[in-house]
């Protein structure tokens, strides 16, 4: 009974190091798996990294971008700015409410000789209904008014703008589109002048307002 005893004491004695042996394959077994999904992740892993860190670095330089657009605008801005104040007091873009007063008592008296100064160094006139029309000299602008001469008093300066509508919208359009002072005689002449840069450069005339 000893002997057989002893017999099973060494048999289970024996059989315990296969036992660690079987578990300490399984083991590295679980390493060596858990080491290829490392690695097959690894690269995936890498990559989504970097498409992170591109991504990131995108979206500072777009910024950048964004605030450096904003400073150009507000740089260019400014000098739109600067250069439509220069050249407003370089060349105003219409005659002072004083000069408009001349103008009108000039056709009124018919002293016209008093617009030079208000008068480009080339004008065009051009006559409703005639073949006169081209560019002069003041001095010939001047002369050409002479033909208002019929025109009789009073001359209205405040054409309603329905009628003055009507009359841009007629056969000489092309000649009233960008005109700033428009006259009706008593008697249906009518004349109207065009300014740029302070400086009458256009003058129409009709013989009646009937040709518009």
């Amino acid at each position: 009974m000893v002997a057989k005893s002893q017999a099973q004491k060494d048999t289970s004695t024996a059989t315990q190091p296969e036992v660690v042996e079987k578990k300490s394959g399984a083991g590295k077994k679980v390493l060596i798996v858990f080491a290829v999904i490392l690695l097959a992740t690894l690269p995936a892993l890498g990559v989504y990294y970097w498409q992170s860190t591109q991504a990131k670095q995108q979206e500072q330089n777009l910024q950048k971008q964004v605030e450096e657009l904003q400073k150009q605008k507000q740089d260019l801005q400014k000098q739109l700015k600067k250069a439509a104040a220069e050249q407003a007091s370089v060349c105003p873009a219409n005659l002072t409410p004083q000069q408009v007063s001349n103008v009108q008592a000039s056709i009124e008296s018919m002293n016209t000789a008093a617009l030079e100064q208000l008068l480009a160094d080339t004008v065009e006139v051009t006559f409703a209904a005639s073949e006169k029309g081209g560019n002069v000299t003041k001095t010939q602008a001047i002369a050409d008014l002479d033909y208002l001469q019929s025109a009789t008093m009073p001359w209205n300066w405040s054409i309603n703008q329905a009628t003055l509508n009507a009359y841009k919208n007629g056969d000489y359009k092309v000649y009233l589109a960008d005109d700033d002072i428009f006259g009706v005689a008593a008697n249906k002449y009518f004349v109207s002048f065009r300014v740029d840069c302070g400086k009458i450069d256009q003058i129409f005339v009709a013989a009646s307002t009937d040709l518009l």
